[in-house]
This record gives structure tokens, C-alpha cells and sequence, in this order.
């Protein structure tokens, strides 16, 4: 049995994981001062929590807004880890944060630093999901267009 601050904690993850595709809560996220709940979420020891921080990260990758609220706030390290989470759900959400993030030269870079290829590709050969082979595919072809250019010069 569960308890009552057990269900109320998974209903606020819930409500959060769908708050945080709203650019006005994304704003309101980048005006805190405190700790990023979304951080939190993704090294909790509940299933239900990293899944509401790898859908929100997710949700918040799909802005300009969101993926700078996750880069300041320090989001990077966290998606990369959940990239290679054991949970099939946690794993796609977070591979398509990745590819939403690396599809702009600007946040590229962050992800490169941080080990994001190894990682996309880590999560790619230890799955046959078609939604997160997809999304690792266009990751892939993201980070290869530097490469490509650097080979070029």
C-alpha cells in the first residue's frame, strides 16, 4: 500500500512533467533562484519521478526557452544520464531531448562536451525501439555535421 505523501508526491510529478511544456511556466522556472525541480526529479530513487523529469526535459527541449532554462540550470549532465537509464520510457524521452537540443548549433557544443555522443550511441546499440532509434539517428546526424565540418576545414 502506498501512502498518502507517496500518491500526493507522483500526482505533483505528474502535474509537473505536463506544466512544463507551458513557455510561461518555463519563464517562471528561469526566474527561481532555488534548485531546478526537474534535477531533483531526474536523481530520484522513484521511477515516477525520472519518468516526469525525462518527459518534461523532453517537452522543455522543443523551445528556445526551455533549452535555456535547462542549460543554465545545469539539465545536460542529468538528460545524458537518463539516456542510458534501464527504463525503456526514461530512455526515449531523453534521446529525443538530445536531438532536439543538438539540432541547433548553439546547444550542439554543451552536449559534445559533456560525452553526448557516446552516450546517444551507447543508447542506440541497446535498443530496437524505433522512436528512440529514430531520435538517436537524428541526434547522430546533428552532432556529424560538426564533424563533418571540422574535416572539411
Amino acid at each position: 500500500s502506498k501512502s498518502k505523501e507517496d500518491i500526493c508526491q507522483r500526482y505533483a510529478a505528474i502535474a509537473m512533467r505536463f506544466m512544463s511544456s507551458s513557455i510561461e511556466v518555463q519563464n517562471l522556472l528561469a526566474n527561481e533562484k532555488e534548485s531546478f525541480l526537474f534535477l531533483e526529479f531526474s536523481g530520484s530513487n522513484l521511477l515516477d519521478f525520472q519518468r516526469a523529469a525525462a518527459a518534461a526535459f523532453a517537452s522543455m527541449s522543443l523551445n528556445q526557452t526551455g533549452k535555456s532554462l535547462i542549460l543554465r540550470k545545469g539539465g545536460i549532465r542529468p538528460i545524458l544520464q537518463l539516456c542510458i537509464h534501464l527504463d525503456l520510457t526514461v530512455r526515449r524521452d531523453a534521446v529525443f531531448c538530445v536531438a532536439n537540443f543538438v539540432s541547433s548549433p548553439d546547444f550542439r557544443q554543451y552536449f559534445v562536451k559533456e560525452g553526448g555522443v557516446e552516450t546517444v550511441k551507447a543508447a542506440a546499440t541497446t535498443n530496437h525501439n524505433v522512436g528512440l532509434l529514430r531520435d538517436a539517428s537524428r541526434a547522430m546526424s546533428s552532432f556529424s555535421v560538426d564533424m563533418a565540418t571540422k574535416e572539411i576545414m
